[in-house]
């Protein structure tokens, strides 16, 4: 999997952006790992 909007469509823009602020600090690996195994809500409690 990888980080793309398709795979995560209930992000926001904003949200979105702050996937891309965690992957270049931490990682794709680990931010895809994080978002593919959380529930939406989790999703979204974890980028804010």
């Amino acid at each position: 999997m990888t980080l793309e909007h398709t795979a995560f469509p209930h992000l926001t823009t904003v949200g979105w952006q702050g996937v891309h602020r965690l992957a270049a600090v931490s990682g794709e690996f680990v931010v895809t790992s994080l978002l593919s195994s959380a529930t939406p809500d989790q999703q979204r409690q974890a980028i804010q």
